[in-house]
């Protein structure tokens, strides 16, 4: 896991959210595909209250996932701010 990543994680804990939505953003410049970081960018942007941008990584996560869908505790979160299922 990328220490950005984990350096995020805190900083979402500790409701740093626009700190740690730029760390998830760090990290999807190097590796635009990371599910971890892109639910992680949707739940810091939501928590800003960046609505749109949170939709938006929710939408490119989804589109990413598919429609086999996921067993990841994020996964109903994630589809709840994309529109696409309960939050």
């Amino acid at each position: 896991m990328p220490a950005r990543e984990i350096l995020a994680d805190i900083l979402l804990e500790q409701n740093r959210t626009e700190e740690a939505l730029t760390e998830y953003e760090a990290v999807l410049q190097k590796e635009p595909t990371r599910y971890r970081a892109l639910a992680g960018a949707a739940q810091a942007a939501q928590d800003a209250g960046e609505i749109e941008a949170a939709r938006a990584y929710a939408e490119h996560l989804i589109a990413q996932v598919g429609a086999a869908g996921s067993e990841r505790p994020t996964w109903e979160v994630v589809r709840g701010m994309a529109g696409t299922g309960p939050e």
